[in-house]
């Protein structure tokens, strides 16, 4: 009896840290545990528009499909940036574009001019499409 008390406690403290833990085979830690590269999707940020109503457009071109629009001062979600067509929008001049994940759950571009911000509505650099 004493032998027992004094065994079942030692054999959880080695099997807590893993002394009895069965080793994996060779091909499974060799798996990729990445997913493919048509389901990886891009980072989100999160960026605010500045006063009034601004369309959303279906690509990075004012003479594109208008599909929505953002209001100052809500919040979206951004994936990137990008150097795209000019436009003259409020006063300023860019050609800048953020592109937009919609909750329809497409994408839409609106120019950077319509976001806080600097030039790329404060995206990172790299963030670029």
């Amino acid at each position: 009896m004493r032998l027992k008390t004094f065994l079942a406690p030692a054999l959880v403290g080695l099997m807590a840290t893993g002394l009895f833990a069965t080793a994996a085979p060779a091909s499974a830690a060799a798996a990729p545990s990445a997913a493919p590269a048509d389901e990886v999707s891009a980072q989100a940020y999160r960026v605010t528009a500045w006063g009034g109503q601004t369309p959303v457009r279906s690509q990075p071109s004012n003479t594109s499909r208008q599909i929505s629009y953002v209001v100052g001062p809500n919040a979206y979600s951004a994936e990137c940036w990008g150097h795209y067509q000019w436009i003259d929008y409020r006063g300023y001049r860019s050609d800048v574009w953020v592109r937009l994940r919609l909750n329809s759950g497409g994408i839409g571009w609106v120019t950077a001019i319509a976001l806080n911000g600097d030039y790329k509505a404060n995206l990172p650099v790299n963030a670029r499409c």
